[in-house]
Formats: C-alpha cells, sequence, structure tokens
C-alpha cells in the first residue's frame, strides 16, 4: 500500500499575484504625491515629486535620498531612460537628465540653458519621449 500527501507553501488566493509593500510618506520624509516612477541600469528607483526638500527621490531598497536639484525645477512629472541607461526627466518649467557629481552623487541636470530666454516660461513637461531620432519633452 502507498500513500501520498501533498503540501503548499502558498495559499492558493496568492499565487501569482506579485508582492507589493506600501511605503507611506512618514518613511521617505517627503510629498505624498507621485508622478513618476523609473529604475535605473543599477536597480535603483526613482519617484518624481512636487517640490519638497528635492524634486526627485532616490531608493536602493533600503534608504530614501533626495536628489539635487536646479532652483529653477519645481517639480518632477515624467522620467524616461534612453538605450544607454540615460535618465530623463520633465517638470514644472524645467528638463534634463540625471547626472553625477565627482563624489558619485546624482543630480538633476537642467538643459533649461539650452532654451531661449524669452521662450523658457512654460508650464509642465509632462512627457519625455525617446527616439531614434532624438529625445522629446512635450509640454504644452
Amino acid at each position: 500500500m502507498s500513500a501520498s500527501y501533498s503540501g503548499s507553501a502558498q495559499n492558493d488566493a496568492e499565487k501569482g499575484l506579485p508582492f507589493v509593500t506600501n511605503y507611506p510618506p512618514k518613511s521617505y520624509n517627503a510629498n505624498p504625491v507621485n508622478w513618476s516612477i523609473i529604475e535605473d541600469n543599477d536597480g535603483m528607483m526613482y519617484f518624481g515629486q512636487n517640490k519638497n526638500k528635492s524634486n526627485l527621490l532616490q531608493y536602493d531598497g533600503v534608504t530614501w535620498k533626495p536628489i539635487g536639484c536646479p532652483a529653477t525645477s519645481a517639480g518632477v512629472r515624467c522620467l524616461s531612460k534612453d538605450k544607454n541607461g540615460t535618465i530623463f526627466y520633465g517638470g514644472l518649467g524645467d528638463f534634463g537628465y540625471l547626472d553625477k557629481d565627482s563624489a558619485g552623487a546624482t543630480y538633476e541636470h537642467s538643459l533649461l540653458q539650452f532654451v531661449p530666454e524669452e521662450k523658457r516660461i512654460f508650464f509642465d513637461v509632462w512627457t519625455v519621449l525617446i527616439t531614434d531620432q532624438g529625445i522629446y519633452f512635450q509640454t504644452r
């Protein structure tokens, strides 16, 4: 005579569901509104926000860190990554890309200086579109 037993390590109701962790604003000490999220090639996560202490938060899975931004920037609405891994951002009255300083700290590198001064007054950049022909920042 033989007997067979089967067991399950996971509740059937949870099968196939992603693991989700919610982070309340107190845990990252910043604005509760996140407009955009992107992951870089090294696994770092970036969260675009309205300006509070920073426009962007960087999360490595353990620590939340605000990213330096230019004084003219008031929030990050959209993030996009090109095939080389460069992350571009668009926000309220500003757009550019993420770069690293000599100490390796990430910061927002604005491209606003390349826009003629009389055309710098615009509202939100809602979309960054990466194409083979170039990078487009869409605003109204």
